[in-house]
C-alpha cells in the first residue's frame, strides 16, 4: 500500500473519521550509540535515498489479454490503503492524544504515530516506588462516536529514562476494536521498535526511525498484514521526508494476497505530497518489478493527481499506471515496442478503494 507521508493509508483518500482504521505511533535527541534527550538536529536519522530495485521473477507475465487484472490487483494492493500510500504526514501532524483522534490503523506511519502517543510512559518513583522500565495498560476503544472492544499498550523503556529512545519498544494488541460506530474491528499485534527517535521540547517527534511488526494483524472486511516493515521520517524546513520499506510483507486485501517487497518514499512541501514506489510485488506468486517512472503528486487531502508506475515482467513487457486526476490510466507496451499496444483509461481511483 502505503495513508504514509504515508504512503503512505488502502484507501487513496485521507480518513474523514475513525471509519478507516492503519497507517502508517509516534512521540530527546538520539546519539549514535542510542540514549535519548531533547531538542536538536536530526543527525540520528538519515532517510535512505537509494532507490530500490528488484527483479521481476521468471514466471510473471504481463500480457494484452491480462493487464487490466494485473493492474488492478497491484493498484488495490499498493495505492488503495491497506498497508499502500497514505498521503498525510508522518511527524507535521502531530501526536494524538487519545483513540477518538484521527487513525487509520491500515496504514503504518498512522498507526505509528497514533501508537507512540498512546504508549503509557513509565510514572517517574515517588516515595519509595521505583521507576518501572514496563508499563501495560489495557484501554477501551470506545468514543465518544461510539466504538467498541479494548487494546492493551505494553511499553518498554529500556534505559529506563521515563523518554521515548533507542531500544525501546511499544506492543499493541487489538481486540475487536473499533474508534466509532460502524467502523470495522481491528485484531491482532503491531509491535513497534525505537532505532531513533528525535523529540522536541513539548515530546513531539522532529525525526524517527522505527522497526513495526505486524502479527495476524487485520481490519474485518477489508484485509491483514503479518510481516515487517521499517519506517524512517524527518522534518524538513517546508514539511517533512519518509520511508517506509517492507520487506516480505505479507498483504491480505479482499480476494488479494500479495506479498510487499517495496519501498515508498515520500516528501511533504506544504500541501503538495510527493511520492515514489520502487521495489517489487507479488501477485499469485510471482514477483513483478516496480519502478516510479514519475512521481505520484497530489495534496494531502486528495488522490495521486498526476505521476506514472511502471509494472514490469521478466520478458520486460511493461504497464504503466498513470494518475490523471481523479482517474488513473493503464497502458500496456510490450517489450521492444515503442508505444502502448493497448490501454484502459479513465479508470475512476474510487473503484478500487476499500469501502
Amino acid at each position: 500500500m502505503l495513508h504514509t507521508t504515508h504512503m503512505t493509508n488502502l484507501n487513496l483518500r485521507p480518513m474523514k473519521h475513525a471509519r478507516s482504521l492503519l497507517v502508517p505511533l509516534v512521540a530527546a535527541l538520539v546519539a549514535g550509540c542510542g540514549g535519548g534527550g531533547g531538542g536538536g538536529s536530526s543527525s540520528a536519522v538519515q532517510v535512505p535515498t537509494a532507490v530500490r530495485s528488484l527483479p521481476a521473477s521468471a514466471g510473471s507475465d504481463v500480457n494484452e489479454a491480462g493487464f487490466v487484472a494485473t493492474g488492478s490487483a497491484v493498484v488495490r494492493s499498493l495505492l488503495s490503503g491497506f498497508g499502500g500510500t497514505a498521503f498525510e504526514q508522518t511527524l507535521s501532524a502531530g501526536r494524538a492524544a487519545a483513540p477518538a483522534a484521527v487513525v487509520d490503523l491500515r496504514r503504518p506511519a498512522s498507526l505509528a504515530r497514533w501508537a507512540l502517543a498512546q504508549a503509557p510512559r513509565p510514572g517517574t518513583a515517588t516515595g519509595r516506588e521505583p521507576a518501572q522500565a514496563v508499563a501495560q495498560e489495557t484501554r477501551s476503544c470506545v468514543t465518544a462516536a461510539g466504538g467498541a472492544g479494548s487494546f492493551t499498550v505494553i511499553a518498554n523503556d529500556a534505559d529506563n529514562n521515563q523518554l521515548l529512545s533507542r531500544g525501546d519498544t511499544i506492543s499493541i494488541t487489538f481486540s475487536a476494536c473499533a474508534f466509532a460506530s460502524g467502523d470495522p474491528l481491528a485484531n491482532g499485534d503491531v509491535t513497534i521498535g525505537v532505532n531513533a527517535i528525535e523529540l522536541d521540547a513539548n515530546e513531539a517527534p522532529t525525526a524517527l526511525d522505527l522497526a513495526l511488526t505486524f502479527e495476524a494483524f487485520s481490519i474485518e472486511g477489508q484485509g491483514s498484514l503479518s510481516g515487517g516493515a521499517r519506517l524512517w521520517a524527518v522534518s524538513t524546513g517546508s514539511g517533512e521526508h519518509s520511508l517506509l520499506r517492507y520487506t516480505n510483507l505479507r498483504a491480505t486485501i479482499g480476494v488479494d494476497v500479495t506479498t510487499l517487497n517495496i519501498d515508498l518514499d515520500q516528501r511533504l512541501a506544504g500541501s503538495l505530497v510527493s511520492t515514489a514506489v520502487n521495489g517489487a510485488v507479488t501477485l499469485s506468486g510471482q514477483a513483478y518489478k516496480l519502478v516510479q517512472a514519475t512521481p505520484f503528486t497530489s495534496t494531502v487531502t486528495g488522490r495521486p493527481e498526476t505521476g506514472t508506475l511502471g509494472v514490469s515482467d521478466a520478458a520486460g513487457d511493461r504497464l504503466d499506471l498513470t494518475a490523471r486526476g481523479s482517474v488513473v490510466d493503464f497502458d500496456f507496451t510490450p517489450f521492444g515496442s515503442a508505444a502502448p499496444t493497448a490501454f484502459q483509461h479513465g479508470l475512476p481511483w474510487s473503484s478500487f478503494e476499500a469501502p
